[in-house]
């Protein structure tokens, strides 16, 4: 018994040690096994075919099986799946590669893509935060992955870390200088912390580098324009449509003043952001919502799946029936039913929002249909005469006035029509706070109707006569030729921030026939702004009468007639109406005490041309906004011209 104890120990300490090489060599032959499975799936995903993909997915889970702790396997299987689609269980098995191996650099970069692609099928904030965690701890570990600082960069600004994703940016640029996705975040962050010279130099680099259809993306124009206008603009020749793009961007451009298109960089930034958000495998995206974010801005909101929004629609309505004896019988209506998932990103500043549906449940947003009305969010009309936005040609697109980050300085502008010796004059008038210490500049630029320059000028601003310890003031005087001019006046200080007032102003060419000025409220008595035959004007750019002065008004009219003895009879009628809340005059009937004012007073003139100021009481004048309107007959040829303004008493 004692024999056959001790053989029986001596077996029991020897077959661990006889099993050891037999599981030793089942494992390298698993492993063996998993490497060629490994092998052979990568081999099929070089098809990128739907069933290259299921094999590869089916080949790497039984790698996956074999050798469980082989963080390889789990990287490949993370790739494969996302590849087919299934984030979900793509993100799990990239996560345990990551743990098997924390160096393992081709997981962290898809485990980061994959949290990407989450959030632009979601939009919810924990996924941009996982996707700045992925790429910060692959930069950590890998200096030289430009992509992933591009895609912190983005992330950091989509989170509204402007500051921190340009820093995320320029260092992306450091290590990558000839990267075309780190130009290009480089180049609208730059923008958007205030730096446009260098956004325009940037994106040249960055548009250079790119793929040619991604470049061919930031050079059109079609997401901003009307169907009609596009296909228009298509059919014109390689010349016409350059120039045709060249009035496009300076009737966008929110301040001419400038040397760079501000119009041109938000559209390029915005398209910068919304495609390198999107840019996933080596895919650059493009979906409804990159062209929505380029022409209206982000939104500010999204709504995933919206309760009042089916998941269902049926696309592809068919009748069903059959002949029978000639006649059709009809079975009722039928059709495909497509799943979808529906998000709404809405625009409350902007008067509108815009349905988008991921149709196959793709991720690729697509507008729904429409047989007869244009789908596509359009601003309200209330938002385009938003003084602060610059709409497009067309109303498709909006631009903020002033560049991003910019502090905005309050301006006030008048711009009046006079007649010199060489024909039409405009006189342009510029106004902010400031103190006689201050050091402020103003520049001004006319644009004819085929936006060319016309007359451009910049001055320092001096003390303003209406108050010249509180405001600033300067004045540009333009000779322009007749038709539709755009005016821009613009002001800016040393520490960078600036005030921008846009106008349109029609021309008329003169003519043989009796015609007046723009009236123009100024500031003083008459007797304090002429000398030595000149006029010296100082308008009152607040067109708002505070005290019991009278209102002093110049004008000048053109082409009086004169009589045998050459001298021009004239008279001049000039009347304060108070405007309704529709802003319009009432009735002579109507005015009652305090309402208005009516004189009327005859004169003479020994030239043609008349230079005219007159004091207008108000004192009896009730608080409201008022109109006054100036006649002038000739009465020698019996003609008439009328100009009008508005001031509000206080």
């Amino acid at each position: 018994m004692i024999r056959v104890a001790v053989v029986a120990c001596l077996l029991a300490l020897a077959l661990p040690a006889m099993e050891r090489p037999a599981r030793a060599a089942a494992e390298d032959g698993a492993a063996r096994t998993a490497d060629s499975l490994h092998t052979h799936a990568l081999d099929v995903l070089k098809d990128d075919s739907v069933d290259g993909r299921r094999i590869a997915v089916r080949d790497l889970e039984r790698a996956t099986e074999l050798a469980p702790a082989d963080a390889r396997h789990h990287a490949a299987l993370g790739l494969a799946l996302i590849h087919s689609g299934y984030d979900h269980r793509a993100r799990t098995e990239l996560l345990a590669a990551v743990r098997l191996d924390p160096g393992n650099l081709e997981a962290r970069r898809a485990l980061m893509l994959c949290w990407k692609r989450e959030w632009y099928s979601v939009q919810e904030k924990w996924a941009l935060d996982s996707t700045l965690a992925a790429a910060r701890q692959l930069v950590a570990r890998d200096s030289s992955a430009c992509d992933a600082e591009v895609v912190a960069a983005v992330t950091l600004y989509e989170l509204g870390h402007v500051r921190d994703g340009a820093a995320a940016a320029e260092a992306a640029l450091a290590r990558c200088p000839e990267d075309g996705e780190a130009l290009l975040a480089a180049a609208y962050l730059a923008y958007r912390t205030g730096e446009a010279s260098r956004a325009e130099q940037l994106f040249a680099m960055a548009l250079d580098r790119l793929p040619g259809d991604v470049a061919a993306r930031f050079e059109d124009t079609r997401p901003l324009m009307s169907d009609a206008d596009a296909d228009a603009l298509d059919r014109l020749p390689a010349a016409q449509h350059r120039e045709r793009l060249r009035r496009f961007w300076s009737a966008s451009d929110p301040d001419p003043t400038t040397d760079v298109n501000e119009g041109l960089l938000e559209y390029w930034s915005r398209m910068a952001h919304a495609t390198l958000l999107l840019h996933d495998l080596d895919r650059w995206r493009w979906d409804e919502r990159t062209a929505l974010y380029a022409r209206l801005g982000a939104p500010d909101a999204v709504r995933f799946e919206p309760p009042e929004a089916p998941l269902w629609e049926v696309r592809k309505r068919t009748r069903q029936g059959g002949w029978l004896n000639g006649v059709w019988v009809d079975l009722g209506g039928g059709g495909l039913s497509t799943p979808y998932i529906p998000m709404v990103l809405e625009y409350p500043r902007l008067g509108t929002y815009q349905v988008v549906q991921d149709v196959g449940l793709r991720r690729d947003f697509r507008l729904p249909d429409a047989r007869y009305d244009d789908p596509r969010a359009q601003p309200s009309p209330a938002t385009l005469q938003d003084a602060a936005l610059v709409s497009t040609p067309g109303g498709r697109a909006v631009f903020p006035l002033l560049p991003p980050g910019m502090r905005s300085l309050p301006v006030a502008a008048s711009i009046a029509t006079f007649q010199g010796a060489g024909g039409p004059r405009l006189l342009a008038q510029v106004e902010t706070p400031g103190q006689p210490s201050d050091s402020l500049w103003a520049d001004a630029v006319v644009l004819d109707s085929s936006e060319t320059l016309v007359a451009h000028g910049s001055v320092a601003l001096s003390p303003s006569a209406c108050d010249p310890a509180e405001r600033r003031v300067a004045q540009f005087a333009f000779d322009v030729p007749p038709g539709v001019h755009r005016v821009a006046l613009s002001v800016h200080d040393a520490h960078g921030a600036r005030g921008l007032v846009r106008a349109l102003r029609h021309v008329e060419p003169t003519s043989g026939a009796l015609s007046v000025s723009d009236l123009v409220l100024t500031c003083g008595a008459p007797g304090d702004m002429g000398a030595n035959g000149t006029v010296r004007l100082n308008p009152d750019l607040t067109a708002i009468s505070r005290g019991d002065d009278p209102l002093v008004v110049y004008f000048e009219v053109y082409r009086l007639t004169a009589d045998r003895d050459g001298l021009a009879h004239f008279e001049y009628r000039y009347r304060v109406r108070r405007l309704d809340a529709r802003g319009r005059p009432g009735s002579d009937a109507e005015r009652g005490p305090g309402s208005g004012v009516d004189v009327r007073r005859e004169d003479v003139s020994a030239a043609s041309l008349r230079r005219q100021f007159v004091s207008v009481p108000i004192h009896d004048l009730l608080p409201g906004r008022y109109e006054l309107d100036v006649s002038i007959r000739d009465l020698v040829r019996g003609t008439d011209a009328v100009a009008r303004l508005t001031f509000t008493r206080e």
